[in-house]
């Protein structure tokens, strides 16, 4: 969060935007064991003392999620006035037209839980706006396993932005094509880092930014986290702040959604 807090002086609005957010929990296997995580809503609005956004937008497509979510939250941070909704991700989208291109910064967590739900057309309109940072999760190895099924032909050319995918041969050439696009929308390169399996890769993170030092300042890192297991992220991240800390002692965590 110091990368992006020393931009807030210079916006009228700081916006943080995550049209995924999920229940605001999710599952991890660490040891054969299946753990409850902490999601970016709960682990982004943890720290707002320290790095306070002007507004937060959550949404998700699921109804389940969202009531989950406002539950969790409110139980959390009881008087935040926080507005959780209901949304598909290209109607989150239109959330960008109600803001100023010239005075307005955005940071926009982009995590789907596939491909399909992440049409070319509406991360591009999202990248064309100027002041944007994103954190984009693509599903490398689904989109892999899913090149060969005719009824997943549709999905990939709107994840993709046509059918030229269909000559490229695997899900790596694909994502590796796929982030040449988004290149092309900033004009700046795309950090990448891998999450991998012993035997696959699992999804790559792009940070995307036209902010050449926040750019470089994610390169710098990107070799360190990628060296961190799942065995460390609960250490890793309960570490951080005696707030981010009771994320992981909420009596909400036991509950299934």
């Amino acid at each position: 969060m110091n990368i992006f807090k020393s931009a807030k002086n210079h916006f009228r609005k700081w916006c943080y935007f995550d049209p995924f957010s999920g229940s605001g929990l999710f599952d991890l296997e660490i040891a054969g064991n299946k753990v409850k995580f902490p999601g970016s809503p709960l682990l982004s609005y943890s720290r707002h003392e320290n790095f306070p956004f002007s507004e937060y937008y959550f949404a998700d497509g699921k109804k389940s999620n969202v009531e989950s979510l406002n539950t969790r939250m409110n139980s959390l941070f009881p008087g935040s006035d926080l507005n959780y909704r209901y949304s598909t991700f290209s109607n989150s989208v239109k959330y960008f037209d109600n803001l100023d291109r010239d005075d307005d910064s955005v940071l926009a967590i982009i995590d789907p839980p596939g491909h399909s739900q992440i049409p070319f057309e509406d991360i591009q309109q999202i990248l064309e706006f100027p002041a944007v940072d994103m954190f984009l999760t693509v599903m490398t190895s689904g989109i892999h396993r899913n090149i060969e099924l005719s009824e997943s032909y549709d999905s990939i050319t709107s994840f993709f932005g046509s059918e030229d995918w269909a000559h490229l041969g695997s899900g790596e050439n694909i994502v590796q094509e796929y982030k040449s696009k988004l290149e092309s929308i900033i004009g700046n390169k795309i950090q990448t880092i891998s999450i991998d399996m012993p035997t696959q890769k699992l999804y790559d993170l792009f940070y995307i930014s036209r902010n050449n030092t926040a750019t470089k300042i994610l390169n710098d890192i990107a070799s360190k986290l990628n060296q961190i297991t799942l065995n460390d992220l609960t250490s890793v991240i309960s570490k951080q702040s005696p707030d981010v800390k009771t994320l992981f002692d909420y009596d909400g965590f036991n509950q299934e959604n």
